[in-house]
């Protein structure tokens, strides 16, 4: 059973991991420049590596002191363990090496989006103290040689998120049915805002025009309006991979009729009032460009439908549901 010290050690990394650290598996090939000076440490010494990519991050003395204030155990032990950590930026994330080397070896690969080092920093000071009090207590193995991961999150807490938060645009086109009627398709525009794992839309769309035969002519049908969208994301390891969300909707849109062929052909127009549901599959919110593909339910409030004066019958009723698959790029602006 852990202790109570390494229980709360093990909270401050999954505090880490939930602001945005993403371990990886392999080091980065970064070119890292000549070293700074060392400092030593309660049973270490440690070295900074730091490519001009990162020079707003920490050098050596100002990461050890961060690190002494963290230890929880403070014990001397010979031979010394020699860290050597490599800081570098790549992309919109900050990238940071820890290399082991002593009597246990090992490394570990610190991945934090960011538009600073900052966030970098507080990762590589909890896990420079976990492997300082790791190295102290003999019954605490240290990871063996390869590269090693921070530990994963609890089950039921909240999922670490890449990016904290995200507003761009998203373009694309839907195939439908039975909006507004049979097999037809849709053009879409949205604005996208996000913050954690919740994101919200603001869009608009447009139908392409339907035409039923009813006889002794014709009804086309055109159907535009905007919706606005709530959604859940859910984020799964590793930098790459898609992110899934669930989403409710909410639809307000005009459906516009009108005749041809007979003795009234005045145009006719619907409000379009309906509720939906939607499950989305996206790249990283972070990305200056994406995608995002989603299947979408509709289900409207209210049933109208369309006739004709002096013709018996009913041209079109509204349907019950009506189904989507959307296709969009989306692009970050902020």
């Amino acid at each position: 059973m852990p202790s109570l010290k390494m229980s709360a050690r093990l909270v401050a990394v999954f505090a880490v991991a939930l602001s945005g650290v993403r371990a990886s598996a392999a080091p980065t090939d970064t070119a890292i420049p000549v070293p700074d000076f060392g400092e030593d440490l309660p049973g270490a010494t440690l070295r900074v590596q730091t490519d001009p990519s990162a020079v707003d991050c920490p050098p050596v003395r100002e990461l050890a002191n961060a690190v002494r204030a963290q230890l929880h155990v403070h014990a001397e032990r010979n031979p010394k363990i020699r860290l050597t950590v490599s800081m570098a930026r790549q992309d919109l994330d900050y990238l940071g090496h820890i290399e082991v080397e002593g009597p246990r070896t090992g490394e570990r690969v610190l991945r934090v989006s960011g538009t600073d080092c900052a966030g970098l920093k507080d990762a590589l000071v909890v896990t420079l103290a976990l492997i300082l009090d790791e190295a102290a207590e003999p019954s605490t193995p240290l990871s063996p040689t390869g590269p090693a991961r921070l530990p994963r999150p609890l089950p039921g807490s909240a999922p670490a998120t890449p990016v904290d938060r995200s507003f761009g645009v998203a373009l694309g086109s839907a195939l439908t049915v039975a909006f507004p009627r049979d097999i037809s398709a849709a053009l879409r525009a949205e604005l996208e805002f996000s913050s954690g794992a919740w994101g919200t839309a603001l869009g608009a769309f447009w139908a392409p025009k339907k035409q039923i035969r009813f006889e002794p002519g014709t009804v086309d049908l055109q159907l535009w309006g905007g919706q606005a969208r709530l959604c859940r994301f859910f984020w799964h390891d590793g930098a790459e991979t898609p992110i899934t969300g669930l989403c409710t909707e909410g639809i307000v849109a005009k459906l516009t009729g009108r005749g041809h062929g007979f003795i009234h052909d005045q145009p006719q127009a619907r409000p379009w009032f309906a509720l939906g549901i939607s499950a989305s599959v996206s790249s990283r919110l972070d990305l200056p460009v994406g995608w995002v593909l989603r299947a979408v339910a509709t289900f409207p409030l209210e049933r109208d439908a369309f006739g004709v004066d002096g013709i018996l019958g009913t041209a079109y009723r509204m349907p019950a549901v009506s189904l989507g698959l959307e296709a969009l790029l989306r692009w970050r602006i902020l």
